[in-house]
């Protein structure tokens, strides 16, 4: 029963995140390259030295919670393999035949 309601669970996930991917990546590009113009014109002035701090701190925390996450997924490993079955099957593309 576990094995189903994950690969079902994983299955929409997948099918959300195909439909949302694109969209995501587009609006993604397009800012960066704005900023770059932007920048390049002279027009904004981004300065990174405050976010380079702010990563320096935060990746010892995304290290131990991405080790947390890990020892959980080990923990709940068929329930985990069914999702990603399930996630590879809803986001894989569908070929449409004429």
């Amino acid at each position: 029963m576990r094995m189903g309601l994950s690969l079902l669970i994983g299955f929409l996930l997948g099918f959300a995140l195909r439909v949302f991917v694109r969209i995501t990546v587009t609006l993604l590009v397009l800012g960066i390259g704005l900023l770059m113009l932007l920048s390049y014109f002279h027009v904004v002035n981004v300065d990174f030295s405050a976010e380079k701090t702010k990563y320096e701190n935060t990746i010892h925390w995304a290290e131990d919670q991405a080790t947390r996450v890990k020892d959980s997924a080990l923990s709940h490993l068929p329930s985990s393999g069914g999702g990603a079955l399930g996630a590879f099957a809803g986001f894989r593309r569908r070929r449409v035949t004429p």
